[in-house]
């Protein structure tokens, strides 16, 4: 990945390479999109199990859900900025999301993108790059069994 730039509050604005997100190839050329930015921030995850697994981080694309929306965005993990909004997600959820980490998203990780919903205002899209695996970042569980 190279920097292009330095927009406020330090994130970097970057041009992806396909070797960075070699996951994606075939989700066409603007994936992750020019409006990710890639900067350290805190997020907040639901996951059924503790500790988590890959499959409790599994992406829209690999749980076949969401068909009909953006590929790209389909690739792309949840995330969510306000610890309230995954409480929230959790209760919605029921017994699949029952369990809260968080975790610090770096830059090396990959991007991210604020995707909010109409439920969910803090939610953000992640994509990260090939060879980063989503459990080393969100081993901190700060809520457990929400749902119930």
């Amino acid at each position: 990945m190279t920097d292009e730039g330095v927009v406020g509050g330090g994130a970097t604005t970057t041009s992806y390479k396909s070797t960075d997100y070699p996951h994606l190839n075939g989700c066409g050329s603007t994936c992750p999109p020019a409006e990710a930015i890639s900067e350290e921030k805190v997020f907040y995850a639901t996951h059924e199990h503790d500790p988590p697994g890959g499959d409790d981080f599994a992406t829209a694309f690999a749980r076949k859900q969401f068909v009909r929306d953006d590929e790209c965005r389909r690739r792309s993990h949840s995330v969510l900025l306000d610890e309230e909004d995954a409480a929230y997600l959790c209760e919605q959820g029921g017994r699949r999301h029952c369990h809260i980490s968080r975790g610090t998203v770096k830059t090396v990780h990959g991007c991210h993108q604020a995707t909010p919903t109409n439920r969910y205002t803090s939610h953000h899209s992640l994509w990260l790059r090939g060879g980063v695996d989503v459990t080393t970042i969100f081993t901190d569980v700060v809520k457990k069994d929400v749902a119930k």
